[in-house]
């Protein structure tokens, strides 16, 4: 993993620039689906820290440069594999964050862009916040507040944590989470006031205005664990509960879900286990361009994890693909 991110991938974003994308993009007969969370001017507290943000700019940057290349098909256009003049895209958007709404809902309605949203049941209308958000605000206190900042140090010095402030709290997983609402009390961080001053989701009503104007709305888990640390029967019901809960609220024609995270290590066994209970159409990964062993299941291209443009973004996923063919490592393959 670290040749491939310290050494392959740099090496292939720097090529990605030179090559003629006309070309590359013939290489892989694939759609097009990219992956993004929040969209806005600058990056609100929640998602600062993580490293899920793309600037409006760049954005729309990312579409021009998309509609040139592409052709956009909605959910249901996907699915069936609809024939296009110009490869597939579909745009999709993970965790229902407030920025879907102000931000990117008017971009792409002014457009006539499709595109589907993937929320976690536990979080719409801030109900709830994912641990990764609560780290990133974690993290803004302790940067903007020195006594805040002395108080988590204090904290993690009598919990003899042995690592830094910053790199213990995004070392935190969702196993381990509970520590951060031990350290928001220590700092007297109110997640509930938070979201209330700020909101960092869109409301049910939100989502449901979205999927009247045409738009989708997909599940992404109950509350956004790693898949690969869960036992199958936790995968199952999160997986579950998340699309019962868009099924309960919206009218979904294409019943979808966005592993969130990733979807390595995810075994046959769970593909078999959802497809025999018909719940769900269509299920998503974000392991770039690649075919999957599991029937209807395709992989997104992550768009918001670095600042590079979508060419440099897709040229570099055109290059790992014609790399890779010779190999036969295309293909995700899944165990039992």
């Amino acid at each position: 993993m670290l040749i491939k991110e310290e050494i392959i991938f740099p090496i292939l974003f720097r090529l990605g620039r030179l090559a003629p994308f006309g070309w590359l993009k013939g290489v892989s007969p694939l759609p097009v689906i990219p992956l993004y969370h929040a969209v806005s001017d600058s990056p609100s507290p929640y998602v600062k820290h993580i490293g899920i943000w793309r600037s409006t700019h760049r954005f729309k940057a990312d579409l021009e440069f998309l509609l040139k290349h592409y052709e956009p098909v909605g959910l249901e256009g996907l699915k069936a594999g609809k024939k296009t003049k110009k490869p597939p895209l579909h745009l999709t958007f993970d965790d229902g964050l407030k920025e879907c709404y102000t931000t990117v809902f008017p971009l792409l309605k002014e457009k006539g862009i499709p595109a589907t949203f993937f929320v976690n049941s536990a979080f719409v209308g801030n109900e709830g916040l994912f641990f990764r958000y609560q780290c990133s605000l974690i993290i803004e206190k302790a940067e903007m507040e020195p006594e805040a900042r002395k108080a988590l140090i204090a904290w993690m010095e009598r919990k003899k944590a042995g690592q830094s402030w910053k790199p213990f709290l995004l070392s935190v997983r969702y196993e381990g989470r509970g520590v951060l609402k031990d350290i928001a009390d220590e700092l007297a961080i109110d997640f509930p006031a938070c979201l209330q001053h700020q909101p960092c989701y869109m409301s049910l009503e939100e989502l449901q205005y979205l999927e009247r104007e045409g738009f989708t709305i997909g599940a992404h888990s109950i509350d956004h664990p790693r898949y690969d640390v869960l036992p199958l029967a936790e995968q199952l019901r999160q997986t579950r509960e998340s699309l019962a809960f868009v099924e309960k609220h919206f009218a979904p024609t294409t019943r979808a879900f966005a592993f969130p995270f990733t979807d390595f290590g995810v075994s046959r066994r769970f593909f078999d286990g959802l497809g025999q209970e018909g719940t769900c159409d269509l299920s998503f990964g974000c392991a770039g361009l690649k075919r999957d062993v599991a029937p209807k299941h395709l992989q997104r291209i992550p768009f918001d994890e670095n600042p590079f443009s979508a060419r440099v973004n897709l040229s570099k996923e055109y290059l790992y693909f014609l790399l890779k063919a010779p190999l036969g490592r295309n293909v995700l393959k899944r165990g039992w």
